[in-house]
């Protein structure tokens, strides 16, 4: 199984695609929709009884510390908290937001880092915090585009590095650039997810799909 992919290979154009088109969707909110929960109906309408038995405490408790479960937990309290601040921002002093806002885009880039996020979630996901923590416009812009200058670097520099890339990695990069192309795209979302979250679904089932 290979590692997961990092912005290589196509990267400049797909930063390009997102900074170019971010001042279209800057006035849009972000992340505000809750994750959709498991539907276990089907199986007590008809009457069937799972025959799966219940896991003893000893096993749950050994679940619970296993570090793929936690480190599970702690993506989706991420994304948690960084809906929670999207939905609150506008509550909170101008302190509050940008200590709030620092601490989600240090947990941004460690996902990053770990390459648990591709670096266009991670170019969103900042802009999004840009447009909530900066009041003015002209600074809004001006930080956006020192950001995405920052991703083009960082892409280039990788892009630089890499060896020849195979022939899976080069399907999982065009399958991502018309996936962004796409969800930026997009006026509506399924599920009532919003951009960022459809977004990152939808790339996390292409790592998928490509990757195990």
């Amino acid at each position: 199984m290979q590692g997961k992919p990092l912005l290589v290979g196509g990267g400049l154009v797909l930063i390009a695609v997102l900074g170019t088109l971010y001042w279209r969707l800057h006035s849009e909110p972000q992340v505000v929709a809750q994750a959709s929960q498991a539907d276990n109906s089907s199986s007590v309408l008809s009457g069937v009884t799972p025959a799966t038995p219940m896991p003893t405490e000893a096993q749950l408790h050994e679940l619970l510390q296993n570090p793929a479960v936690k480190n599970q937990e702690q993506r989706l309290a991420f994304h948690q908290a960084y809906r929670s601040f999207v939905s609150d921002a506008a509550e909170l002093s101008p302190a509050q937001r940008e200590s709030q806002a620092q601490a989600l885009r240090e947990q941004i880039e460690t996902y990053e880092q770990r390459s648990e996020l591709a670096m266009s979630e991670s170019l969103l996901l900042q802009l999004g915090l840009i447009q909530l923590t900066t009041g003015d416009e002209q600074a809004q812009k001006d930080q956006a585009a020192a950001l995405v200058a920052r991703y083009k670097a960082i892409s280039a520099e990788r892009e630089a590095k890499a060896a020849t890339p195979s022939a899976e990695f080069r399907r999982y990069k065009a399958d991502e650039k018309r996936i962004v192309e796409e969800v930026l795209s997009m006026d509506s979302f399924p599920d009532g997810l919003s951009r960022d979250e459809y977004l990152r679904q939808r790339l996390q089932q292409a790592r998928e799909q490509h990757y195990q």
